[in-house]
């Protein structure tokens, strides 16, 4: 990695290689960044984001869905916040607990062809 790249993955910025070259994207605002990464949220982002509410609102604790869950907040929290990987079965235990169904809707492409 260049120093550039070094200093910006200090700050906990995102670093992209955009034609042979490395882009700090946060430090050049996200309408002057080349990447694609301010496009729309990935499924991973949106399960994690509706998964994240729909834990905030529930009637019952964080603690209380991991116990139920069998782990430990610490990762439950890690699941919902990225630093691990949030799986469709996880998912769907988090979110019946929270009195929520999962349900996943495949539709045609915005883009046309």
């Amino acid at each position: 990695m260049t120093q550039a790249v070094d200093a910006a993955h200090l700050r906990n910025v995102s670093i992209h290689t955009v034609n042979g070259s490395y882009i700090a994207c946060c430090e050049q605002g996200e309408t002057d960044c080349p990447c694609t990464c301010h496009d729309a949220p990935s499924a991973d982002e949106q399960l994690r984001t509706q998964t994240r509410a729909a834990v905030q609102q529930a009637p019952v604790s964080q603690a209380e869905i991991a116990r139920q869950l069998g782990l430990s907040t610490k990762h439950l929290n890690q699941m919902l916040t990225g630093r691990a990987p949030l799986s469709l079965v996880w998912a769907e235990g988090i979110l019946g607990l929270c009195g929520m169904d999962l349900v996943i809707t495949v539709r045609p492409s915005e883009e046309q062809p």
